[in-house]
């Protein structure tokens, strides 16, 4: 028996997957709970509600995830389908594992409520596989503003560019550092998209860190 069944917790946590498991699940709900933080103070927290599942506290790593799959706007989620993994992150000097959603449309995740074959607007998909090469500039566009708001500058996309799986990468990095920059929780930024239909994505592009030399 796991230790984390000894001791259930009423939020999906990292522990509750299994190593490398890829979970799909639809969203029924975002709500907002309170939560007791550190010497008693108490905190408003963005929490996702499945039907599959327990809910899951809904940081802003993956809430923007889920912003540029489905829209900006929570109502918007319900009856929508996002896959679940786990991955190791840095945590205020701490390496941990996280959940993480991932950034693409689950095969027939669109859920109850979309329109078939049309992206109604949002984040532009190939048939669902991902970002084209002008959305993944315009979304680093908007975290590069938002690293400048508050002092964590982030370099630009290399002129050769780089491939989908390297951008999420880098993308989930400069989101948990603006994360730990900024002093207080905020409901996620709008993240620009594009309507392109060019399918060719960056070339593939061998850097690791998108704060070198910054």
């Amino acid at each position: 028996m796991k230790v984390n069944e000894l001791y259930p917790s009423k939020w999906l946590k990292a522990d509750d997957m299994e190593e490398g498991e890829k979970r799909v699940v639809t969203i029924k709900d975002v709500t907002v709970e309170e939560f007791e933080q550190k010497g008693g103070k108490r905190e408003d927290k963005p929490v996702v509600e499945f039907y599959e599942v327990k809910p899951m506290v809904l940081n802003k790593t993956n809430a923007s995830i889920i912003a540029q799959l489905y829209g900006n706007d929570t109502d918007d989620w319900s009856g929508k389908k996002i896959t679940l993994f786990t991955m190791e992150v840095d945590s205020f000097g701490d390496i941990v594992t996280a959940i993480r959603v991932k950034n693409q449309v689950p095969k027939d995740g669109a859920g109850a409520g979309s329109t078939s074959g049309s992206n109604n607007g949002h984040a532009p998909q190939r048939d669902g596989t991902g970002l084209t090469a002008q959305g993944m500039a315009a979304i680093w566009a908007e975290l590069q503003r938002e690293g400048a708001a508050v002092g964590m500058p982030i370099k630009d996309l290399p002129d050769g560019g780089i491939s989908l799986e390297k951008f999420q990468d880098w993308q989930v990095k400069a989101r948990e550092r603006i994360n730990m920059a900024t002093p207080v929780v905020v409901a996620p930024a709008p993240m620009v998209t594009a309507t392109t239909t060019d399918a060719s994505p960056f070339d593939d592009y061998d850097d690791s860190d998108p704060f070198a030399d910054s």
